[in-house]
């Protein structure tokens, strides 16, 4: 099954370091994570691509970018905000639960990019097979 790993960045000595600095105040005070796998600009795409099959992901994104632009799914190491609770969507797959994150940050090779304006982002995972 595809999941994105997350863990939690808490020491702020570490997010200096990283070059963050000084992160924006959020009302809500979520944690700031990191994690890898897809990402897609609106839920609908990741809904799209979604899926149990390991081997499938790459063919969906791709698929995915040749509807709805180029870019609009992407494989990125990213650091965010949780920004909703995840809501559920019935696919062919199953049921996915799609989280919409607020990203500050990817990496690239070992290097981290910080992002000028925090960008909303969706990702998901198969939360329950389909009923036989």
């Amino acid at each position: 099954m595809f999941t994105i790993y997350r863990a939690s960045v808490v020491a702020f000595a570490a997010l200096t370091s990283l070059g963050l600095g000084p992160l924006p105040a959020h009302a809500h005070e979520a944690a700031l994570s990191v994690g890898r796998g897809f990402i897609c600009d609106t839920a609908t795409e990741v809904a799209a691509v979604v899926t149990s099959d390991d081997n499938a992901i790459r063919a969906r994104v791709a698929s995915v970018n040749n509807q709805f632009g180029k870019d609009a799914c992407t494989f990125a190491t990213t650091i965010f905000y949780s920004d909703a609770d995840a809501k559920t969507v019935t696919t062919p797959e199953g049921v996915a639960s799609i989280e919409k994150v607020e990203m500050v940050g990817y990496l690239v090779g070992d290097e981290l990019q910080k992002i000028a304006k925090p960008k909303e982002q969706y990702f998901g995972v198969i939360a329950a097979a389909p009923a036989v």
